[in-house]
């Protein structure tokens, strides 16, 4: 079994960081500056940026419970031993496909996270700490800190008052496609499945298994992607980017038990703060986040041909299949989902659509599809929709007329409905 090792498994470093860590005291922003480049470089030039990034948490909480809550964040930090005592996690990789953490231990290596005391191992492609917030003060990062200072707030305040809370356990599962399960299925004359076109609100607004636009690497970030955002609301699925390898083609990831903490306004670059969610608004443990990588056809200019590309049966089949992946790791649930793998990924918002409802179809899931206010969309779609369910075409109609269709005309919608022979 393959581990990631908290502070390396190294005793020197970690008795260098208890070490450092129980001597350091902060009494203002500049200290906690000063202790974390103990453990990262940090240039002169960028030590005032980072204070700018705090400071700005400052609008929003007075300096002194700010720095009650960073001290909160340091002494939890020291029991790491006590809460993992291996000082490793194994990674989740097709030999080992379940981690479960309880929310202890994840409050307990979010803080190492925040303290900017983890390191990288060969495996690790991106960041393991949350410096990237801190070294750039946008509105993104910024909002992305206050999400995470609220959800410190609250989980040591659940330490105390709702300890079998804590003690819940998240479970991280890497779901692997079965090739004869997904073939066979294709050839079946199954009905499809609802398919429910949502004009406003967002993913995770009315069920509990949401789907992440996920990069091959899943994870947060500092710009403002649906994924990045999905982790930010949620700091407890921040953990999987230390043990979760780059996604196969037959691969999701499914993170179940996570709390989500805040609500922000906004996409992109312009993405602010709004709220806190309500802790009573769901039973978290049952919520469900499903992560799966799209084909990234940015390199496709031209509108048309990057549908011709898209329609190419091997990457048909090869978004059919991740989606199945995904939507097969639940039963008899709505899947809350919207334009994935579009956006900078440059996939085709119809084409999306149409491989997701054959996925749902597959796995006898139904589907509450969110457009983001896009009315053309929801009305153009809505129209196809009817006439597939008034006409009765079948999974298996479905899909070969999208791998029989050369898509030389620009409407394509309109031609799958005449090659379904449907006018």
């Amino acid at each position: 079994m393959q581990y990631y090792s908290l502070c390396n498994l190294d005793e020197n470093k970690w008795e260098q960081v208890t070490e450092i860590l129980n001597q350091f005291q902060v009494k203002n922003l500049t200290d906690f500056v000063s202790l974390i480049s103990n453990f990262i470089p940090i240039e002169s030039n960028n030590k005032q940026e980072i204070e700018n990034t705090l400071f700005y948490l400052i609008d929003n909480y007075s300096e002194k419970d700010l720095i009650d809550t960073i001290k909160n964040i340091v002494n939890y930090a020291l029991k790491l031993s006590e809460l993992i005592p291996s000082g490793r996690l194994p990674r989740l990789d097709r030999n080992n496909r379940l981690i479960e953490l309880n929310r202890s231990q994840i409050l307990c290596i979010l803080c190492h996270m925040f303290l900017c005391t983890l390191n990288k191992d060969k495996r690790n492609l991106y960041w393991v700490n949350f410096d990237l917030w801190f070294n750039e003060s946008t509105k993104c990062t910024r909002a992305y800190l206050h999400a995470l200072i609220e959800y410190f707030r609250e989980a040591f305040e659940l330490l105390e008052k709702n300890p079998n809370y804590m003690s819940q356990c998240i479970k991280f599962e890497k779901r692997i496609l079965d090739s004869e399960i997904f073939d066979q299925g294709l050839k079946t004359r199954k009905k499809l499945s609802n398919f429910n076109i949502l004009l406003n609100g967002s993913i995770g607004d009315n069920g509990l298994c949401e789907v992440d636009f996920a990069n091959m690497d899943i994870g947060y970030g500092k710009s403002g992607t649906q994924e990045e955002i999905l982790f930010a609301s949620s700091p407890e699925m921040c953990v999987a980017m230390l043990f979760c390898d780059t996604l196969q083609d037959d691969e999701a990831i499914t993170i179940k038990g996570a709390r989500k903490i805040v609500n922000f306004e906004g996409y992109g670059l312009d993405l602010k703060y709004l709220e806190k969610v309500n802790f009573g608004l769901k039973d978290w443990s049952k919520r469900v986040v499903i992560a799966i990588d799209a084909i990234d056809f940015s390199f496709c200019n031209d509108e048309q041909e990057c549908i011709k590309v898209q329609m190419e049966l091997k990457n048909l089949k090869r978004e059919v299949q991740k989606a199945f992946v995904r939507f097969s790791s639940v039963s008899g649930e709505n899947i809350e989902t919207g334009h994935w793998g579009c956006g900078c990924f440059n996939g085709n918002k119809y084409l999306k659509a149409i491989i997701q409802l054959i996925a749902c179809s597959l796995s006898e899931n139904n589907i509450n599809f969110y457009c983001f206010r896009s009315k053309d969309f929801s009305d153009n779609f809505r129209s196809f929709l009817n006439i597939l369910y008034e006409k009765d075409v079948t999974l298996e109609k479905l899909w070969s007329c999208l791998t029989e269709n050369k898509f030389e005309e620009s409407d394509f919608l309109q031609k799958i409905i005449k090659n379904i022979n449907l006018e």
